[in-house]
């Protein structure tokens, strides 16, 4: 029995140690982040209310793109870009880059061809007049509207002569005006800021 003692007590220590490993690696609990999800289903172009929003634990060291709970003010007002599923994550992907539109204005969209927009320097945030090439009736002016921004451009092709899909932010009373400017062929002209 004597020859079994050693052996015994190798066994017990090594034993104890598994023991202990097991425990430190079943406590080892990897980092976790407070991040947004939807709390309901929200639709393509809906604003973002604080009610859409609620918060998940992840694990903080898994690679997805998601906005953590502290950054939930700058998410409440902004639009959804994408319909999107309660429960998945809030993602910069499924958010609208531009701010939300304010109460008394809109967004009106205009097809323009080559020639009709300022060539390779029309980007979203300039400032902008649209005309057309004869005042449109019961206007006297060839300027349909003056210095309003470009909300967003959509580039149908690539290089020169491609057509640009360009969403403009106006004055809501100026809407109509500039919808009736789609017929009569608009062109945009860029205004120094």
């Amino acid at each position: 029995m004597r020859r079994r003692v050693p052996e015994l007590a190798i066994g017990v220590v090594l034993i104890g140690l598994g023991a202990i490993a097991a425990l430190m690696l079943a406590g080892r609990q990897p980092p976790r982040a407070a991040v947004l999800v939807w709390a309901n289903d929200v639709s393509r172009g809906q604003m973002v209310s604080a009610g859409d929003l609620a918060v998940a634990s992840i694990e903080s060291d898994i690679p997805v793109d998601v906005v953590e709970e502290a950054a939930a003010s700058k998410v409440v007002g902004r639009t959804v870009a994408l319909d999107a599923r309660a429960g998945g994550f809030v993602s910069g992907s499924v958010l609208e880059a531009g701010s939300a539109i304010p109460a008394d204005f809109a967004v009106v969209g205009l097809r323009l061809g080559a020639g009709r927009y300022p060539v390779s320097t029309l980007a979203v945030g300039d400032v902008v007049d649209l005309l057309t090439a004869e005042p449109l009736l019961g206007w006297d002016d060839p300027v349909v509207v003056a210095g309003v921004e470009v909300f967003d451009v959509l580039w149908l092709g690539s290089g020169e002569g491609s057509d640009a899909l360009v969403s403009l932010l106006v004055p809501r009373a100026a809407a109509p005006r500039v919808v009736a400017a789609a017929a009569a062929g608009p062109r945009l002209a860029e205004v120094a800021s």
